[in-house]
């Protein structure tokens, strides 16, 4: 007997507690633990992985890189994956403005 993906997972469903993927039975597949599915969010406008928007995402965070006078958004203490995020959802809202 073979197995398909369509027997394993809610297919268009993340799980309500981290958005991850939910087993058939209600399992988060993050967590292991029981979770409630809800509908995968498609409409929300993604920045698409692109060299442009690679480039403009590196471009801003290093314009944004603290200065000897410590201007700037990102400093020594940020994290390189939360500048990342925080310039990618930055992008975002201004296209969603748009």
């Amino acid at each position: 007997m073979s197995m398909n993906y369509n027997d394993v997972w809610e297919f268009g469903a993340v799980s309500d507690c981290c958005g991850a993927g939910v087993y058939l039975n209600g399992i988060c597949s993050n967590c292991n633990d029981h979770c409630t599915p809800v509908e995968e969010n498609d409409e929300e406008e993604k920045m698409e992985l692109t060299r442009k928007n690679l480039n403009m995402v590196f471009d801003y965070i290093n314009e944004q890189l603290s200065d000897v006078d410590g201007r700037g958004e990102f400093d020594n203490e940020s994290g390189l994956l939360n500048a990342v995020e925080r310039t990618v959802e930055m992008f975002n809202e201004n296209m969603e403005e748009e």
